[in-house]
C-alpha cells in the first residue's frame, strides 16, 4: 500500500513536503506538469527531490488517459490517503474513483488559499464557486493558513493546519553554504556596514514592489540600501520609479540557487507587500535566516509571524504604514558586523508541524 500526493507542478515551496511524505510517510509523488512555476528551472527543483519524477497527463482538467491512470494508480495502490490539488477537477475525480472502486481512503486537498481570498479576494472565480461545493466531497483540507484553517473547520468541519515552511535542517544548510557568494555580493554592491532591505519575487501589480519603494525613500539613509530580486513586467516601471525617487535600489534581476539564497544572509530586513498572497513562502525563508519580515495583512504567512519579535504587519496598501513598520524594525534591527548565517527567528519546526499535521489527518478517520 503506497499513499499519493498529487500537485499541480513541483514548486520551491513543496520540495520539502514532497520529500518528507515520499520517505516518511510512504507516499508516490505525482504532478501535473513538469515545467516549475513561474521563472524557477524545473531542473534545479527536481535536483533536491529524492523522489522520482512522475506525472499524471491531461493537465487541470485531467481528460479521459490522466482520469485512466489515476484509476489505475489508487486500484494499484489502495492509499489510505490521497492528497489533491485544492478544488480542482484532479479531487473531484479522485473522490468518484475512490467511490467506484469501494476503497476506504481519506481524500486530502492541499489548500493555499489565505483568510483574505476567502474574503472574496479570490484569484479566479472557478476556484470561489470549487470552494463551495468540493469541501464537502473530501475528507480533509490541509491547509497553509491559521486563520482559514479555522474557517473552514467552522464551515465544513474539516482542516488541519500546515503552513507552508522549509525544512529548517536543510534550508539552513543550503544558507552555510552560499555564504562565499554573500561575501562577494557585498562586496560587489558595497553592502557592508549598511543595513539591506529586501524584496524576493515577482514584479507584477499585485505584489506592491513599487509600494516598497515609495516607503523606502521617506527611510532612505547612508547606511541602509534597498535590494529587489526577481523580474516581470513592471521592471522597467519600477526602475524609473526608483530613479524618480532617488532610492538608489540594486536590481539583480531573477535569481535562483545559492545566488537567491545568497541575499539571506545579506538582508537585516525583508518586506513582502502583496495585496494577494495565498501564504508568501519568502516569509518563511527569510525568518529561517534570522531575518525579520515585514508584510501585509493580506498574506497567509501573517500567522508565522510574531508582531515585535520577528516582524511586523502593516496594511496592504498603505504606504504610509508600510514606511512607518519599515522604520520601525529598521531601527531595531543593529549594524552587523560580518555576515554570518544567523540564529532562525522561525517559532515553528518542519518535521514536528508535518508530524502534528499528519495524526491529525489519520486521527480523523
Amino acid at each position: 500500500m503506497r499513499n499519493i500526493y498529487i500537485g499541480i507542478c513541483l514548486s520551491p515551496y513543496r520540495v520539502d513536503l514532497c520529500n518528507n511524505l515520499y520517505t516518511d510517510y510512504d507516499f508516490d509523488i505525482y504532478h501535473l506538469f513538469e515545467e516549475g512555476t513561474a521563472g524557477i528551472s524545473s531542473d534545479l527543483l527536481y535536483a533536491k527531490a529524492v523522489f522520482p519524477k512522475r506525472f499524471i497527463p491531461g493537465g487541470k482538467t485531467l481528460g479521459f488517459k490522466g482520469f485512466r491512470l489515476l484509476w489505475k494508480i489508487m486500484k494499484e495502490n489502495r492509499p489510505e490517503i490521497v492528497f489533491t490539488p485544492e478544488f480542482s477537477i484532479v479531487t473531484i475525480c479522485a473522490v468518484l474513483i475512490r467511490f467506484l472502486l469501494g476503497l476506504k481512503g481519506r481524500i486530502v486537498s492541499v489548500c493555499d488559499d489565505s483568510i483574505d481570498m476567502i474574503d472574496g479576494n479570490d484569484f479566479t472565480f472557478a476556484h470561489r464557486i470549487g470552494r463551495r461545493f468540493v469541501p464537502h466531497l473530501v475528507d480533509d483540507i490541509f491547509s497553509s493558513d491559521k486563520e482559514a484553517c479555522s474557517w473552514y473547520r467552522k464551515h465544513y468541519g474539516k482542516g488541519v493546519y500546515f503552513p507552508v515552511i522549509a525544512n529548517e535542517t536543510v534550508f539552513r544548510a543550503r544558507l552555510e553554504d552560499a555564504l562565499p557568494l554573500s561575501f562577494e555580493n557585498e562586496r560587489k554592491y558595497g553592502l557592508a556596514h549598511r543595513k539591506t532591505v529586501l524584496y524576493i519575487g515577482r514584479l507584477v501589480s499585485v505584489k506592491r514592489a513599487g509600494d516598497l519603494i515609495r516607503a523606502y525613500a521617506s527611510v532612505k539613509a547612508p547606511d541602509n540600501v534597498l535590494v529587489i530580486v526577481g523580474d516581470g513586467e513592471q521592471m522597467q516601471e519600477l526602475r524609473e520609479l526608483d530613479r524618480e525617487l532617488g532610492t538608489g535600489a540594486v536590481f539583480t534581476g531573477l535569481l535562483e540557487g545559492d545566488e537567491l539564497l545568497s541575499w539571506y544572509n545579506i538582508a537585516d530586513v525583508h518586506v513582502l507587500p502583496s495585496v494577494r498572497e495565498p501564504f508568501g513562502a519568502v516569509v518563511n525563508e527569510a525568518l529561517l535566516a534570522g531575518c525579520p519580515s515585514v508584510l501585509s495583512h493580506k498574506c497567509g504567512a501573517r500567522t508565522i509571524v510574531e508582531p515585535g519579535v520577528n516582524g511586523v504587519v502593516f496594511e496592504a496598501g498603505n504606504v504610509a504604514d508600510l514606511s512607518d513598520k519599515l522604520r520601525l524594525v529598521l531601527d531595531k534591527v543593529p549594524l552587523k558586523e560580518t555576515l554570518s548565517v544567523r540564529e532562525s527567528l522561525m517559532g515553528i519546526r518542519f518535521c514536528q508541524a508535518l508530524d502534528e499535521a499528519m495524526l491529525k489527518i489519520k486521527g480523523d478517520s
